[in-house]
Order: structure tokens, then C-alpha cells, then sequence
């Protein structure tokens, strides 16, 4: 003779069911985000570009350095030292690359050349 298992209320099985639909499509949606976040890292480290920064010391009662880039116009920073300035033109080009990314805008490539010009002074 078989036996008979007594099958919880229907109700109850639905219950049970969402219950592990949800675990599962959590579990899942934690996986996309981390798979997102690495694809993220794996993009932006491939997309790395170096961008030209000018640098001019300024000559005024309180001598500050000034650094922009060509490539990106708006984007300036400025610290009492050349050290200082560098540091503050990196996290004002992240930003400013952040913002452009955050309104669908590629970032440029580099196109900013470096030369100079001898003449009679």
C-alpha cells in the first residue's frame, strides 16, 4: 500500500512558494549587482585616458598654482602648491568625468598636443 502524504493547505504552499521566488530573485539580484559592479571596475580600467593638465603659477600677493585641462573646458582646480594643485585637478577631473557620465555625455578623448614657441622677449 502507498502512502498517502497529507499536502499542505494551498494557501500555505503559495505562501511557501513566493516566499522562495523571493529568496531566489533577491539571491539573483544581489548576483547582477555584483556582476554590474565588476563589469563597472572592468570598463573603467580599460577605459583609462590621460588628459593634459597646464599648470601656471600665479604671481600675485598669494602665489597659487593653477592647473586645467584643454581637453576638458570648465574643468580647473588650484592649491597653494604644484603638489596641491595635482592632487585637487585629479579628483576635479573624476568629478567632472562622473557628471558627464551621469548625463549620457562620453568623455572626450585626448586631444590636447603640448609644444612650445622660442621668440625674442
Amino acid at each position: 500500500m502507498s502512502e498517502t502524504r497529507k499536502r499542505a493547505p494551498f494557501g500555505q504552499r503559495l505562501s511557501a512558494g513566493l516566499q522562495e521566488g523571493v529568496d531566489w530573485a533577491s539571491g539573483n539580484r544581489d548576483l547582477r549587482v555584483a556582476t554590474r559592479q565588476a563589469t563597472d571596475a572592468a570598463v573603467n580600467a580599460a577605459h583609462v585616458r590621460e588628459y593634459i593638465v597646464v599648470y601656471t603659477h600665479g604671481r600675485s600677493a598669494s602665489p597659487t598654482w593653477i592647473a586645467s585641462v584643454p581637453d576638458l573646458p570648465g574643468c580647473a582646480a588650484s592649491g597653494e602648491t604644484r603638489d596641491e594643485a595635482e592632487r585637487n585637478i585629479r579628483a576635479a577631473i573624476e568629478r567632472h568625468l562622473e557628471l558627464m557620465r551621469a548625463e549620457g555625455t562620453p568623455a572626450p578623448e585626448p586631444s590636447a598636443e603640448v609644444g612650445s614657441v622660442m621668440v625674442a622677449a
